[in-house]
C-alpha cells in the first residue's frame, strides 16, 4: 500500500502548541527540534496538557539559529545551543533524562506565564533516553516525547471519529507528527515498514490515548466526549487506541505530498 503524507507537525517544547510544517528532517529520536525542550516543576517532573492545558496557548517558531517562543504578545528567543551548566534529572514518566536548565531568565519567563515556579530545560550532548521496543531493532533513542519518537495518524480514522462525534475534530488533539492520507479507518494500526526517498519508518504498535484528546488544541478548553466515544469501540483491555507509534530506521527529509510505501 502507498500513503501520501497529508500533514507534518513539530512540537518544539513538550506540551505546547504544534507547528504545521511543509517539511521536517526525520532523526532517530524524532523530527529535528521536536520535543527537544521541556518545562518541569521544581523537582524535575515534566508538565503536560494533562495538568496544564494552558500550554496550548504557547507557540514556538523554529528559525535558522534559534527558537522564538510566544505567549500572546510576549516572546522569548532561545538560541539552539543555549543551556547553563545547571543540570538535573528530568522525569518523563518513568524515564530520568539528564537535562540542563536553558537559563534562569527563560525559567522565570515560563514561571510568570504559568503562575508557578517551573524550570525550562533541554538535553545536552551527554543526554540519553532509550526506549525498549517490541519489534526490531528493539530500542530507539527518544526525545522528551511521552514514549515514542513519532506518532502517525490516518485521515480516514479522523473522519470516522468526527462522524461518530457529529463534529469535526482537529488532528492536533492527538498530537501526531505525520498525518497520512488513508481510505480505511484505523488501518495505520497495522503499519510496519514505510519508506520514501532515503527515509525509512517502522510502525511499532497502536498508541494508547489519555484525556488530552478531550482538550481543544487551539483554546485549551476541555470539550469532553472524544475519549469516551473512542472507548466505545477502540478499547482493548485497559487502554483506548488512536494512531500508531513509530520509529525512524533511516534518517532524511519528509515533505507534505511525499508518498510512503
Amino acid at each position: 500500500m502507498a500513503y501520501r503524507i497529508q500533514q507534518l507537525y513539530v512540537y518544539p517544547i513538550k506540551g505546547i502548541a504544534g507547528n504545521s510544517v511543509n517539511e521536517a528532517y526525520a532523526e532517530e529520536m524524532g523530527f529535528r527540534y521536536d520535543r527537544r525542550w521541556l518545562i518541569t516543576n521544581e523537582k524535575g517532573r515534566f508538565l503536560s496538557q494533562r495538568t496544564h492545558p494552558e500550554l496550548v496557548k504557547i507557540s514556538a517558531e523554529i528559525g535558522e539559529h534559534d527558537m522564538v517562543v510566544k505567549h500572546g504578545d510576549v516572546k522569548l528567543v532561545v538560541p539552539f545551543d543555549q543551556h547553563s551548566e545547571n543540570h538535573l534529572e528530568a522525569e518523563v514518566w518513568n524515564h530520568m533524562i539528564k537535562s540542563y536548565e536553558v537559563s534562569k531568565m527563560a525559567s522565570e519567563w515560563f514561571s510568570d506565564i504559568l503562575s508557578e515556579k517551573v524550570l525550562f530545560v533541554t538535553r545536552g550532548e551527554d543526554s540519553e533516553r532509550k526506549k525498549s521496543l517490541i519489534k526490531y531493532p528493539y530500542t530507539s533513542e527518544v526525545s522528551y516525547a511521552d514514549g515514542y519518537p513519532y506518532l502517525g495518524l490516518g485521515s480516514a480514522s479522523l473522519e470516522d471519529l468526527s462522524n461518530r462525534l457529529n463534529r469535526s475534530i482537529n488532528a492536533l488533539a492527538f498530537r501526531p507528527n505525520i498525518v497520512f492520507d488513508t481510505t480505511i479507518p484505523y488501518e495505520e494500526d497495522d503499519f510496519d515498514h514505510l519508506s520514501v526517498n532515503e527515509v525509512k519508518l517502522r510502525g511499532i504498535k497502536p498508541c494508547a490515548r489519555c484525556q488530552v484528546v478531550d482538550i481543544d488544541p487551539l483554546t485549551g478548553v476541555s470539550t469532553k466526549g472524544t475519549l469516551a466515544t473512542l472507548a466505545g469501540y477502540r478499547r482493548k483491555g485497559n487502554n483506548v487506541y488512536m494512531g500508531v507509534n513509530m520509529i525512524c530506521r533511516k534518517e532524511g527529509w519528509l515533505r507534505v505530498g511525499d508518498v510512503m510505501k
